[in-house]
Formats: C-alpha cells, structure tokens, sequence
C-alpha cells in the first residue's frame, strides 16, 4: 500500500531540492557549478534505544562512525550497574544487575565537541510472551504465531524457511533470535525474529553431528548447549550478543544418545538423559566460560527421553519413552539427585513441562495422544490429576506463561493445540486448536522487549432504520472509511453491536423481534457472513456485551437482563439465566473480569447490578443504586480499571460517576458533571485518562478529562453529525467513531495527546439508515 504522507514529503524535498540548485546556480561566478557540501560531523549510535533484562548480555551498543578529533567518550548519568562505556571506543556493553526505568544517557566524544543521546532500560522480565514459533517437522518450515497476552490464544503468522527436520528450539532470553536443533541434519540453525512481525529469518546454520535432538541456552544468553544423537556429544557454542551467531569452543562432552537437557536457574547445573545408557548425569558448569567443570553423579532410569527442571532447581522429571512412564528425581542442596518414584503414562511420553510456579508438571504421550497433568508435592513426587485425550501425535509439551495455558503440537493433525486447567491444579481441559503448517514438532514462545501493537481495521454500524448492519474499512493512508460489501440484512430494527475479542463473531441486538443474531466476521476482509445464531432475548432488546475472555455475552431490554454461553470456536450461544432488571433497561456493560453486569434503567432512573460467578445472574447487595433522578440514564460504560462507572442522563444534561467497589461491584455516587444537551453514548480512552460522550442534540462529541484523584471535568466538545447518538474508541486507542443518527454518517476521530480529538474524515461514509450503534475491530501489526 502506497503512504501518500511520505510520498508527499519526498515531492515537496524535490521540490526544494531543485530549488536550491536553481538559486545555488543564480549566485556567485556565472557558469561555476557549486561544489559539494562539506560533511558535518556527527555522533550517532547503532542502537538509540534499547531494553535490557537484568542478570541477561546485551549487545554491544556501538558509535556508526568515529568523528575525527576524538580522544575519548564520556557519559552522563552514570549506566545501570553492569553496564559499561568503553572510554576509546564508545562502546556500551556488560550484563545489567538490576532493573532501572527508562533514562537517556548523553555520550560526549571528546575531542570533537559532539554529543550523542541513547535511552536505556532495564526490565526485570519482559513478562506475556508475544510470538510462538511452530517447528514444522514435514516441510522444514518456521511458523510464527501471534500468542494474545490476556487469553493466550494463538493468531496464525506468516511461515519462514528452515533447514530439514526441525526438532526442538529455544530462544534468547531477550527475544531478539531462535535456535533451532535439526534433527535430520544434525545442524543448528540461528533464526533471527523480526521484531515487528515475527518472521523468523536464517543468519546461520552450523553442523553439529548427524541427530542434534535438543538446546538450551543458559539463563544470561552466553552460552548455547546442544546434544547430538549420533555424535553421542553435548558441545558448548558461544553466542555472539549483539549478532546471536554462534561460535563452537573445544568444550564437547561425550555421552551415549544423549536424549535431553536442563540446565539450572543459575546457569552452573546441567543435567543430560542418556537414551541407551538409561541415565541422567549432573554437571557443574563454569559461571564465567561455560564450559564443563565436573561429573557430579548419575541416576539409573530406564530409556530417559526429555528433562523438566522445576524452578527452583530441586526437581527433575524426565520421560521413559520404551516402558510409558515418567520418573520423578529429588535434588538436595549439594546438588545430589535421588530417584523418588515412577508414574504410568500413556504410550510414548516424549515431552514435559514444569509450570512457572513450579506445583504443576504436564506429559504429552506421542502414540497415546494425551495431555498428563501431575501435581508436583513438597517433595517434587507427583499426584495424578486428568488426562486429557488429544486425538492426535502429541510431540512436545511447553508452557505458555499466559493465563494457565500449555501449548501442544498435534504432529499428525497438523493442529497447534492450547490446552488449561478449570482453575488451578484442576483437570485440563481443551482449549483452542488452531490449523498450523505441516507436521507440527514443537512449540517455542517468546516473549519480546516490543510489545505487539493494534491497529485501526473494521467499523460495523447497526442501522436501526434500514434494518441491516454496515461493514467498513478504515484505510489508514487516505484517513477515511470505505465500504467493504453491501449492508447486511439484520432484521427489522437492529439497536446494538458486540463483537468479540478475537474478532471472529459479531452479534446483534435485534429490537423488534427481541433476539440476538450472530454473524461470522471473515478474516481477512471482515465483511458479515449470513446469520450462525439466533437467540431469544426478551421484549424490545437494545443492548448487548460481552466478557473479556469472548464466553459470555449479555443482552438487555425490556423483559430484564439475559445471560448466554458463547462456544468460543463456533460463535453459537446458549441462554443460562435471565432475570428482571429495572423498567426499561437501555444500556448494559460488563467489568473487564466477566463477572458483575451493570445496567442502565432509563424509566426508573437506576443502575441494577448482577454478579455471575454461579452461571446465573444473581442481583447483588443494595441494587439498584439510584442515579439521582426517577427517570434518564440511557448509557453507561466502566473505566478500563473497573474504578468508575460513568452513566449519561439524557434529559438531565449531565454525567453521573459512581464509584465501583471492584470486589462486590456496588456503586457510590462520585460525582455530577454537566456535559452538554442530551448526552447519549460514552466511552473511555484505553487509558481510562478520558471519557468521551456523544451529544446527540448538539451534534457533537464531548472530551472529558480524569484527574488522579478521579474528578471529570469537561475539556471541550467537537462537532459531529447530525443526531450523534453513539461513539466508539477502536481498540488501538489511535481512533474514535461516532455514529450520527440523522446525517447516516460515521464520523472519524484521530485520538491525540492527552486525549485530544480531531476530525480526520473530511467527507463521512454514509453508513445505512439511521446508525444507531457503532463498534470497531483492530487488527495485530505484528503479524502483516
């Protein structure tokens, strides 16, 4: 897609690039073409920002060109301890001990008068990860997938070429390349992962053996430790930190079959599994070249394939491939392991998994096609808790880090799987599953310093009038929305719109008929599918939500309130309770949560709040909470930290904030702010720092600031369409839509610096017939 802004800032430094010359050529000798302009000097970096992790190399941070004069570097303030400037070079180099917060540093080349400005940070961790990569077995192929930091789902990415037989993989713990062990080659294959889109692109393959079968790279990023079947070695490779290349050291440790590693928290401890010569062995390993130091004992165990350290270090399990079994091996403070017991699995356990809080080991079986979960005891034997049958080769287990979640290739299905448990140390159960490339071998999630990033993509409009749904694209070059297909049928008074999180579903509040329909978004194009479900939803239903997590959808309307459980994989809903709210209920939101529904009733001038924890909707102490006035509240949308609850009063002019206790979800007034004639619909930045409200007798949006101690005040109003009834915050937080009821327009708005509005579409797509509700969609950057 072409960016007309850049392309209209290269005509315009043509523009007056022919200009100077014109003028160059007016002045001085006639016919003397000026001479080239001198060079000016600088200092620039090859990093200008970056983010460490503390305890973790990162790479050299480095002038692009040394002016001439120089005699030195200085640096002001002083660097994160373990950081280092090299006076004669100006290289930045070290491993960071501690965390720091974001701060730009000022390097001075002496000598030569100049300075160059760098910002670092210093994390603890880098916390959800943001990718996983596929390791397609079949094809030799790298698949990228995008892992959603709240639910842990999985968005399939672009695939990258690998060499043959990828096996197993790991990353550098700052998220920057992927290590990969091919099998069938016995090569070791550096991947380097974009960091916008996560495409995983080969900067080196180097020959191990025959069979490299499994990596591990120790806990700074330094070293990189692979085991080659058919060489019968473990070598130690040295990782170049600011190129990830690696470099092979004389350090090879033989050792028959060698089947699996694990190395210690500390990076001093490494364990091998011994196919044939059924046994693990421990190694101390040298803190500063990380290189072998000593053999420090050995456990028997029939057939090790696999190891899962705990994390704290006193734990080991590893998988008996022949005999369907795993063993559990104590490791006391000396370093001493202890074989403790063994568990019966299904058929050809091949991989395993320590949660991150260490109370939960899971198996994955190859020809049992199951997911086994044990629960890890004080004294790191195992309980049994499920087994949860896949249906599928099931290759490797690993954990996610992200709401519970394990990820689990099915080899044979083609399928990257996610499976969790119901609550904690509960049985597993399925989660989504997900068509990956070719014969999925392993899974590998990488977190990154760069978090993924939305952007604008499809606006839906509900057009009471007309009776259908429009669909549009917001085109980000030309700042406006276009069409994607005709408007879709959608019964006679369509009032209100939910999609859910994942973009895949859109529902609709059907009015007349009191239902809610359902509609398949396509993925790519976004356009509306015809109907996959219809609800009953009482008399006159106007409002709907729905929970974070996509499981829960809520409707609203004249018979009270409806609660349904979406089918996250088909977008079917079924009805679990329904119950009377106020008179006329017009409104309905859900904290972020899922768990307490709030309800704006418009003839009794009240908030009813209902708790669904049980599955049903129980009203809760004290609702409803009165909203100062026996008639009025039509909208009300929470903060995006769930601390206020803003409801507009329509006939009253005004804003009323309650306060919401997060843990019971009763209401306390807050605050009364005059806003403007007839506020309707409301919604807050991601921030929660602004509110905005749309103003349907004014025909305007209204901008509503937070202070910290949570007063609102009224900042400004900007003008909209005719009849603005409903507004919409895109969730990439970059734009605002507002819907306006009698111009049939959808007007957009670009969210600027503390909240700020200005109208980007100079000519508003007509959307159908009376839009009375709008919603938006974004999209994943990351992924294009």
């Amino acid at each position: 897609m072409t960016n007309r802004s850049t392309g209209t800032g290269n005509f315009f430094l043509l523009a007056l690039g022919a200009t100077a010359g014109s003028l160059a050529g007016c002045g001085g000798s006639a016919g003397v073409p000026a001479g080239p302009p001198a060079q000016v000097p600088t200092l620039t970096y090859s990093d200008g920002s970056f983010v460490y992790l503390a305890d973790v190399i990162g790479p050299a941070i480095t002038p692009v060109s040394q002016p001439s004069g120089t005699t030195g570097f200085s640096i002001s303030p002083p660097l994160p301890a373990g950081l280092l400037l090299d006076p004669l070079t100006g290289a930045i180099t070290g491993i960071p001990t501690d965390p720091a917060a974001p701060t730009v540093y000022t390097i001075t080349a002496l000598g030569a008068d100049l300075t160059a400005d760098v910002e670092l940070e210093v994390r603890d961790s880098f916390g959800a990860p943001r990718f996983a990569f596929g390791l397609d077995w079949g094809q030799g192929r790298i698949q990228t997938w995008r892992v959603d930091g709240e639910s842990g789902e999985l968005v399939a990415g672009a695939t990258s070429p690998a060499d043959q037989f990828p096996f197993r993989g790991a990353a550098d713990p700052l998220g920057r390349f992927l290590y990969v062990a091919h099998f069938g080659t016995g090569s070791i294959g550096v991947y380097e992962i974009d960091q916008e889109t996560g495409a995983a692109t080969i900067v080196q393959l180097l020959q191990l053996g025959s069979a490299t079968v499994d990596l591990t790279i120790s806990p700074d990023g330094r070293f990189l430790y692979a085991a080659d079947f058919g060489l019968d070695v473990v070598a130690l490779f040295e990782i170049d930190a600011t190129t990830g290349l690696l470099a092979p050291t004389a350090q090879l440790l033989p050792i028959s079959d060698p089947s699996g590693l694990a190395l210690s928290s500390d990076g001093q401890s490494l364990y091998v599994a011994s196919l044939t010569g059924n046994l693990i062995a421990a190694f101390d390993l040298d803190p500063v070249s990380g290189g072998f130091v000593s053999a420090r004992g050995t456990v028997m165990t029939p057939g090790p394939f696999d190891l899962a350290l705990t994390p704290d270090g006193s734990g080991l399990y590893t998988c008996n491939f022949g005999v369907n079994a795993i063993t559990a091996i104590g490791i006391d403070g000396a370093g001493v392991m202890t074989r403790l017991d063994s568990y019966l699995t299904a058929a050809q356990p091949v991989s395993l998994s320590a949660s991150m809080g260490g109370e939960r080991l899971t198996v994955s079986t190859f020809a049992g096609g199951t997911l086994e979960s044990f629960k890890i005891l004080a004294d790191k034997r195992l309980t049994a808790t499920s087994v949860l049958s896949t249906g599928g080769n099931m290759a490797s287990v690993a954990e996610l880090g992200v709401a519970d979640r394990v990820l689990a290739p099915l080899f044979d299905r083609s399928l990257a799987a996610t499976a969790l448990p119901a609550t904690a140390l509960a049985a597993l159960v399925d989660g989504t599953r997900e068509m990956a490339a070719g014969n999925p071998v392993d899974l590998i999630p990488v977190s990154t310093s760069r978090p993924a990033t939305l952007a604008p993509d499809r606006v839906y409009s509900a057009n009471i009038s007309a009776g259908d749904v429009s669909a549009l694209a917001f085109d980000e070059v030309l700042a406006q929305l276009d069409s994607i297909a005709a408007p879709k049928a959608a019964g006679a008074k369509p009032s209100d719109l939910a999609i859910s999180p994942d973009g895949r579903f859109l529902y609709v509040a059907e009015e007349l008929a009191g239902q809610v329909l359902g509609f398949r978004l396509d993925s790519t194009s976004g356009a509306l599918s015809q109907p996959i479900a219809t609800a009953n939803a009482g008399f006159l239903v106007r409002a709907l939500a729905i929970s974070g997590n996509g499981k829960r959808l809520i409707a609203a309307g004249n018979s009270g309130v409806t609660l349904f459980d979406v089918d996250v994989t088909t977008g079917q809903v079924v009805e679990l309770d329904t119950t009377p709210a106020g008179l006329a209920p017009d409104d309905v939101d859900l904290d972020a949560s899922g768990r307490f529904v709030y309800v704006a009733n418009r003839n009794s001038g009240d908030i009813s709040v209902f708790d669904t924890s049980s599955g049903s909707l129980i009203e809760i102490a004290g609702s409803p909470f009165d909203n100062g006035l026996t008639s009025g509240p039509r909208s009300l949308s929470l903060s995006p930290d769930g601390g206020l609850l803003a409801v507009s009063s329509s006939n009253l002019n005004r804003i009323r904030v309650q306060r919401v206790d997060r843990n019971t979800g009763a209401l306390s007034f807050a605050q009364d702010l005059i806003i403007g004639l007839d506020p309707r619909g409301l919604d807050w930045s991601l921030d929660g720092r602004n509110l905005y409200v749309a103003l349907a007798d004014a025909n305007a949006v209204a901008v509503v600031a937070r202070a910290d101690n949570d007063a609102l005040s009224l900042v400004t109003t900007h003008s909209a369409g005719l009849d603005t009834k409903s507004i919409d915050v895109d969730p990439s937080g970059e734009l605002l839509y507002a819907a306006a009821f009698n111009s049939n327009t959808i007007e957009v708005f670009a969210i600027g610096a503390a909240g700020s509005l200005t109208h980007v579409d100079s000519a508003p797509l007509g959307a159908g017939a009376g839009p009375d509700a709008v919603l938006s969609r974004a999209r994943w950057r990351d992924l294009e």
